[in-house]
């Protein structure tokens, strides 16, 4: 089992180094798994996987194809989706900046693997956390 010492380490570290991310992702869902828990991740590995290939010039496709390839598959994974313009202006706020192709190529990869796999639900994220709260308990309980 990864000692919560380390975990926080892995996670500390994860800020800076998306490849120790993903490494971090793996090792807590094995943990889990061997203990029989439930595991919610805010962020999975193909969100560390979508942003090496977008880095390494990938196409949308192989990226897609690499993500299909992997041993290790989430029972259910929630793409919060929001419009380019309302995902600007939210980094905006929190003086980010917005990559409009880091942003049409992640989108792209994500509608993809959710015409691709039943297991990936895509939610609105554009209005208020109540909202989107409740849209994510009505898709789970429909499935």
């Amino acid at each position: 089992m990864l000692a919560e010492s380390n975990l926080r380490l892995v996670v500390s570290i994860a800020k800076h180094n998306t490849r120790i991310d993903y490494i971090g992702h793996i090792a807590a869902y094995y943990d889990a798994l061997k203990e029989k828990k439930c595991t919610i991740f805010d962020r999975c590995y193909f969100s560390t996987y979508i942003r090496l290939s977008y880095q390494e010039s990938k196409t949308v496709n192989e990226c897609v194809d690499q993500i299909a390839s992997f041993h290790y598959k989430p029972d259910l994974i929630i793409v919060l989706t929001v419009p380019k313009e309302i995902m600007e202006q939210r980094l905006v706020e929190r003086n980010k900046q917005f990559n409009q192709d880091f942003f049409e190529y992640e989108n792209s990869v994500y509608l993809q693997l959710s015409l691709k796999y039943d297991n990936i639900i895509l939610v609105d994220n554009s209005k208020n956390i109540k909202f989107c709260t409740n849209e994510i308990l009505r898709k789970i309980k429909g499935r």
